[in-house]
């Protein structure tokens, strides 16, 4: 009898104890898993401050230098805030989906990567010199990151055109190496710009205005495809990326 009540005590102190056990398990988890939320948001919230930090440092500097003046300067970095806040309001959206809602609605909105510098000259915020000239301004390794995001998503969607047919896959390659050598040419002349004083690089871009030109119509003139592909292509891009 009193074995037996002994054992219904331990039995009774294992169940209170493995019950303890659980829930301190389970709150440290989510404890750990929260902190790890908050850690990774506020180290994007960091990083995304910094980027608009140096941005706005290196156009300070291109203001002082007269390369563009200081009501484009607000309106680049207004166009950048811009830019997050979109991004930030699709995430939001996103996040309160489903597993299989986020995938229709990835696939009913496939997203192109272009860089800033583009969208800029496309908005009519800036020439293509200035851009040519913010890009030479900035680390090379932020300009990469962004060319290489630009040209990926430019082989994503010529990659289902060679699939449907519109143009081959030798079409592909010419339209991307055209492309990469366009992208090397302002390179170089990124690097000219970047060794000239604040008051030679004003006196190169008053000699050498560029207009603003069109990949589509370059690809034309140079017999790399028909207007009639060049016309299919921009209607599987964003309208933004050809205006």
């Amino acid at each position: 009898m009193v074995n037996k009540k002994l054992m219904t005590k331990v039995i009774a102190a294992l169940v209170v104890s493995g019950t303890l056990l659980s829930t301190a398990t389970y709150a440290s988890a989510k404890s750990a898993t929260s902190t790890a939320k908050v850690k990774a948001s506020q180290s994007a919230k960091v990083n995304h401050k910094k980027a608009g930090t140096s941005l706005k440092t290196e156009l300070d500097k291109l203001v002082t230098a007269g390369t563009i003046t200081a009501d484009e300067e607000t309106k680049i970095l207004d166009f950048q805030k811009q830019k997050a806040t979109e991004k930030k309001a699709e995430m939001e959206k996103v996040k309160g989906m489903t597993a299989d809602q986020r995938k229709a609605y990835f696939a009913a909105n496939p997203k192109q990567k272009t860089d800033l510098f583009t969208e800029l000259v496309n908005a009519n915020i800036v020439t293509q010199a200035q851009a040519d000239a913010i890009k030479a301004a900035l680390p090379q390794k932020q300009v990469k990151h962004n060319e290489n995001k630009s040209q990926k998503g430019i082989k994503a969607q010529l990659d289902k055109l060679v699939t449907a047919g519109t143009i081959t896959a030798d079409e592909e390659t010419k339209i991307l190496d055209f492309q990469k050598q366009k992208a090397a040419e302002r390179k170089a002349e990124m690097e000219k710009v970047k060794g000239m004083t604040a008051d030679q690089r004003k006196a190169y871009f008053a000699a050498n205005p560029k207009q603003k030109t069109d990949l589509f119509a370059e690809l034309v003139s140079s017999n790399i495809i028909t207007q009639a592909q060049a016309d299919a292509i921009k209607a599987t891009f964003p309208q933004k990326a050809h205006k």
